[in-house]
């Protein structure tokens, strides 16, 4: 892809990459690597090692040659796909006979205890907040409301956690005070639940 783009342009025209994330990204990949030989299962270690090697070149290759306007398309698409399957998870959750036709894994249905979509859903979330950072309307909130209710219906308690660890940065990093109020409300909301789920 690099060699396709340089053909194209003549040259590497790419943005640097932030410094931050791609020191958590190289962390990650270290850690793994020097957990393999520790592992009881190095072969499924090495393979998750290089699945984490390839996750890090792909974003390093779209981070770099990235523009606003793939940002922006990229972000929709992934909205709309976040609103798709939560509103199908709904169905799912509402008639449950109907998930027979699912596979035992699958994205949509809780099954071995949680609900798969909560991974989707942490993807989701931080671009439904900078949706409602930017634009404050009902449609926004909504949208953000809709994906909280998902979140909640999943039961996966871990992508709890990771919501309200990630709220709690953003209250602490954030200075804007309407947002500030959503995140808190939104953080309380989820604790609430967690603890009454677990009680």
């Amino acid at each position: 892809m690099y060699g396709v783009r340089y053909y194209q342009r003549g040259k590497f025209d790419l943005r640097a990459p932030p410094r931050l994330i791609v020191f958590a990204w190289i962390t990650l990949v270290l850690y793994y690597i020097v957990l393999t030989p520790l592992s009881d299962s190095a072969g499924y270690s090495i393979t998750a090692t290089i699945r984490l090697i390839e996750a890090y070149l792909a974003y390093l290759m779209f981070s770099t040659i990235s523009s606003e306007r793939t940002i922006a398309l990229f972000t929709k698409g992934l909205l709309f796909i976040g609103v798709v399957a939560t509103l199908a998870s709904f169905v799912f959750f509402l008639f449950s006979t109907a998930s027979r036709f699912l596979p035992p894994m699958n994205l949509l249905y809780a099954t071995h205890g949680h609900n798969h979509l909560a991974g989707l859903l942490l993807f989701v979330f931080p671009v439904a907040i900078g949706l409602v950072d930017k634009r404050r309307n009902v449609g926004t909130i909504w949208l953000l409301a809709l994906f909280g209710v998902g979140m909640i219906l999943t039961f996966a308690r871990g992508a709890w956690i990771l919501l309200v660890l990630y709220l709690v940065f953003l209250f602490l990093q954030n200075k804007n005070t309407y947002l500030k109020k959503i995140v808190l409300l939104g953080m309380s909301f989820l604790v609430v639940f967690f603890l009454a789920v677990s009680l």
